[in-house]
């Protein structure tokens, strides 16, 4: 949902509302009160070796308000283990079209991954080598969570897969 207004029209209290109606249904919700942690560039930023970029923090603080708004539900809930393991460190789950593909921009007359052409050899180094680092899931390092909780937790303690545990939790 989206609203906007005039400061003091009602928007946070008609947010409010509907969240403790979502509560009472027992439905599972995320709230962002503070969208400017979403694009502010406050994180650190890693580029993956998909194209997407990781805000590993911002990942593990997105998982503490959801912990925070759903704990009841995730430590009722089951992990079903046949949808379990298939995020990567990236948050794409497995089998899902390249988040970002090579395409050619008729406009600029350039593909769109033309920008690796102009790095440095250090930098390709670098890029090389944080591909390897982050070459891994959750699944990797927590093998058989029996409530969603665990692997919410997960997430929090180790901030480098806290996307794909937002994956696998959303799942």
């Amino acid at each position: 949902m989206l609203f906007w207004g005039e400061r003091g029209t009602g928007k946070s209290q008609i947010l409010s509302y509907v969240t403790a109606w979502a509560h009472e249904k027992k439905w599972i919700n995320l709230t962002i009160s503070n969208h400017e942690d979403l694009v502010g560039g406050d994180f650190d930023i890693l580029r993956h070796k998909n194209g997407l970029y990781l805000q590993f923090n911002l990942g593990k603080e997105l998982l503490l308000d959801f912990k925070h708004a759903n704990e009841q539900f995730l430590t009722e809930f089951d992990v079903d283990m046949t949808y379990y393991g298939k995020y990567d460190i990236s948050g794409i789950r497995d089998g899902e079209p390249e988040p970002n593909p090579k395409v050619w921009d008729s406009l600029r007359k350039v593909w769109s991954d033309s920008w690796k052409e102009n790095l440095l050899e250090n930098e390709i180094i670098d890029q090389n080598a944080q591909n390897e680092t982050l070459n891994y899931r959750l699944s990797d390092k927590l093998r058989d969570p029996k409530k969603l909780i665990e692997i919410v937790d997960a997430g929090i303690n180790d901030p480098e897969i806290s996307v794909s545990a937002f994956g696998e939790v959303l799942e």
